[in-house]
C-alpha cells in the first residue's frame, strides 16, 4: 500500500490505475506529458455520441478469467465461443503438482486440516514462489485452475497457462474468491473440465 507519510516529497510521482482496478508507482522517470486513451464504443446515440455497452461486474469479471485462460492454447488455435473454450480445456493436459513440494494459504477464511483439499478442488487459485529466507510478499505468477486432487497418489492436477519454467519454482497455492466462471461449467454435451476423473497429465517437477 501507498505509504503518504513515507511519500510527502514525492508527490510528483505519477499514479497508475489499469482497468482491473490495481495502482502502483511508477519510479518518478517520466517527461511529465500525460496520455489519456479514450475507448470509443460501437455503438452511438442519436447525437452521434460514443455509448458505452454497461456490463455488470460479475461478468466483466468473468470474461477476464476466460481471456486469461485462453491464452493455455495458442493464438492460431480455432478458438471463437465459450463452448469452443470449454470443450478445449476439458481435453487439455493438465500439470501434475506434488502435494509434497506445495504450501496452501487460505487468503480469507481458516480452514481445518481435514478441509484443505476439499475446499481447493475444483477452484481458482494464485501459484506463488515464497521464500523462507526472505520477508517480502510471495510473487503471484498467475493463475491456475485445480481439476482435480488424487490424494492417494499425491497429486493435484492442475491447468494454467504459465509455462513450465516458471512454474518449477511455485511452491505456493493462494485461495482467495476468485470463482471458475459458470458459463465454463454449463456447456451442453461437455463434461465439466473440473470434475473430470479421466485425465492425462505433463510432469509439474
Amino acid at each position: 500500500m501507498f505509504d503518504k507519510s513515507e511519500s510527502a516529497g514525492r508527490t510528483e510521482l505519477p499514479l497508475v490505475l489499469n482497468t482491473p482496478g490495481w495502482a502502483f508507482w511508477l519510479d518518478g522517470d517520466c517527461d511529465g506529458m500525460v496520455n489519456v486513451m479514450e475507448i470509443k464504443s460501437a455503438r452511438r446515440d442519436s447525437f452521434n455520441r460514443s455509448v458505452l455497452v454497461q456490463k455488470d461486474a460479475r461478468l466483466l469479471r468473468d470474461l477476464r478469467i476466460i481471456a486469461y485462460f485462453r491464452q493455455c492454447f495458442p493464438s492460431d488455435k480455432p478458438i471463437t465461443t465459450i463452448k469452443e473454450l470449454a470443450y478445449a480445456l476439458a481435453s487439455h493436459s493438465p500439470y501434475e503438482v506434488p502435494i509434497s513440494v506445495i504450501k496452501i494459504r487460505h487468503l480469507h477464511y481458516q480452514v481445518p486440516s481435514t478441509e484443505t483439499y476439499y475446499r481447493l478442488n475444483v477452484t481458482i487459485v494464485g501459484l506463488a514462489v515464497s521464500s523462507e529466507e526472505s520477508e517480502d510478499l510471495p510473487w503471484c505468477v498467475g493463475l491456475g485452475i485445480v481439476r482435480g486432487i488424487d490424494t492417494l497418489k499425491g497429486v493435484l492436477y492442475v491447468i494454467t497457462p504459465v509455462p513450465p519454467s516458471t512454474l518449477e519454482k511455485v511452491n505456493l497455492f493462494l485461495q482467495g474468491f476468485i470463482q471458475i466462471p459458470t458459463c465454463f461449467l454449463q456447456v451442453k454435451g461437455c463434461r465439466s473440465p473440473y470434475v473430470t476423473s479421466n485425465v492425462l497429465s505433463d510432469r509439474f517437477y
